[in-house]
């Protein structure tokens, strides 16, 4: 999963927040070379929780954020 941390620090620059649902969706619509993007959202939710431990997002009302 760590591969994929760049590219959703990317998206979250980009888009500033973003719902886990909409995450997903985006890493399995644009994340299709090798390796394919092919997690569970609690998969993809547990890997974002710790990014929030590691104080590298920040979660607020279900949308995530980079954490300043």
């Amino acid at each position: 999963m760590t591969i994929y941390e760049k590219f959703i620090m990317g998206m979250l620059t980009n888009f500033g927040s973003m719902a886990l649902d909409r995450i997903h969706n985006t890493l399995k619509m644009f994340c299709v070379a090798d390796p394919p993007y092919d997690k569970s959202l609690q998969q993809l939710q547990s890997f974002l929780s710790g990014l929030v431990s590691e104080e590298k997002l920040e979660l607020r009302d279900g949308m995530y954020f980079l954490k300043k």
